[in-house]
């Protein structure tokens, strides 16, 4: 390295390293003082649970509903046919549920299927599934 260089760099590498706050100087808050903040944020509103796929606090305007009162409610929708299983991503109950097949019904089935069949099942699920 030239003398000019090591002249203009070895000073201001010195002023930089000088100037860097030092990780040491600031000490890391205790788990106390963690779970105070973490519960004053989620009393002001500030903390955020979406971040974590969970939808945030609920907050109540007016009364709250007994239980009594809800499966009350629960029920006349139900009733009335305004409750609906969809909303939940669930299929809803079926009307005239038969009973099902047996698992031995089911197995006879597989064994007793055309080479068509077969053949089809193999092109859409491939051949491992073919046992």
């Amino acid at each position: 390295m030239s003398k000019i260089r090591a002249i203009v760099l070895l000073p201001a590498l010195a002023a930089a390293l000088l100037a860097a706050p030092s990780f040491a100087d600031t000490a890391a808050p205790t788990r106390a003082e963690v779970l105070q903040a973490l519960e004053r944020a989620k009393a002001d509103g500030s903390y955020n649970y979406r971040f974590l796929g969970y939808p945030g606090p609920i907050r109540r305007a007016g009364p709250e509903k007994t239980r009594a009162q809800v499966l009350e409610e629960l029920e006349r929708a139900k009733a009335d046919g305004s409750y609906d299983y969809r909303f939940l991503g669930y299929p809803g109950p079926s009307r005239n549920a038969a009973p099902g097949k047996t698992r031995a019904q089911v197995l006879d089935e597989l064994r007793n299927i055309s080479p068509e069949e077969r053949a089809r099942m193999i092109s859409l699920y491939g051949p491992l599934h073919d046992r």
